[in-house]
Formats: C-alpha cells, structure tokens, sequence
C-alpha cells in the first residue's frame, strides 16, 4: 500500500487520552517508515541483522490501514540506562518485545489485536526468542488478550510517569 508509514500516523493521531496514556507517545513518520522497512526485510529473508531491531507491520481492513504493531527484536544488546535504572535490566538482552499494539476504535472486538498477538508470538518462535510486553496495570483489554495467548505475569513496575505497569513474559 503507498503511503502505509503516512497511513499509520494518521491512524495513530486517532488515539484518545486514555489510549494515549497506555501506548505513551507516538513515533515519528521516520521511526514509523524505519519499523516498517525493517519488517519487510525480515518478511522476505526471516532473518534479523542487528543487536536491537525495531519492526512494525500494518493491518488492512476495506483499503484502510486499521492497525499497527510495532516490536523490537534484542539480539544480546546492551541495556539502554533506562532499561537499567527504571527496570533493573541486566547485560545482553536477548528477547521480542511487543512495543505497540493499536486498533483504530471502530475496527476493536474483530479480532485484529489477537492476530497481531498471534503473529508476532510466531516470528518469536522462529527466531527463538521469548517475548515480553510491558503494560500499564489498568489496560485490561490487553491484559485479558494476553493471559488468552498464555502469557504470565513476570513482575510491576512504575514508569517515570507514575504509571503502575506489570512486565508479562511468554516463553
């Protein structure tokens, strides 16, 4: 589809304030056509050159993109200072992460999150990897969505905002 990384900031710029407060900010066009880029490559070799690679892929519904999942994938990487400081992260993370997972509002309860959840537990899997979300304690849609697809709660954890989160990990 032309266009998609446009498509999907203008997807993202539906958020409202209480979907904003569990996504947090949106990515920029760069960011958002760099994600993309890097989810083709993969998609047509299967491979992820990089020791932390950010990845995102849309979902179309009647011509329009509807969603968007974004995740990194950590290849034994350095953790950020943040990572180690707010999180307590140790040396070589070595994991999938789900990063964003966004369904315009008219397009919920159809399904979409769940492939997304399903698709990315897959890539997951063929790249041997585990994967981790991290999400604020009061999203219970995607918690509910998360504990279908066997995921455990790891531990919580407060952001820099104030946010209560919990760390889910699948394995």
């Amino acid at each position: 589809m032309e266009n998609s990384s446009h498509l999907v900031l203008e997807l993202l710029k539906t958020i409202d304030k209480k979907d904003k407060l569990f996504l947090g900010k949106n990515p920029s066009l760069k960011e958002i056509t760099q994600e993309m880029d890097n989810f083709k490559k993969y998609d047509s070799n299967g491979e992820i050159n990089g020791l932390r690679v950010h990845l995102g892929e849309i979902y179309i519904l009647d011509n329009k993109v509807v969603g968007y999942n974004s995740f990194i994938v950590f290849n034994n990487a350095k953790p950020t200072e943040y990572e180690k400081k707010i999180i307590d992260m140790g040396n070589g993370l070595n994991y999938f992460y789900f990063k964003k997972l966004y369904v315009h509002p008219e397009n919920r309860e159809k399904g979409i999150c769940s492939k997304f959840v399903e698709k990315n537990l897959e890539i997951a899997s063929k790249l041997d990897k585990h994967s981790i979300i991290d999400v604020n304690r009061e999203n219970y849609k995607i918690i509910n969505i998360l504990s279908k697809f066997d995921f455990q709660e790891d531990f919580d954890w407060t952001n820099p905002k104030g946010n209560k989160m919990v760390r889910f990990f699948h394995d």
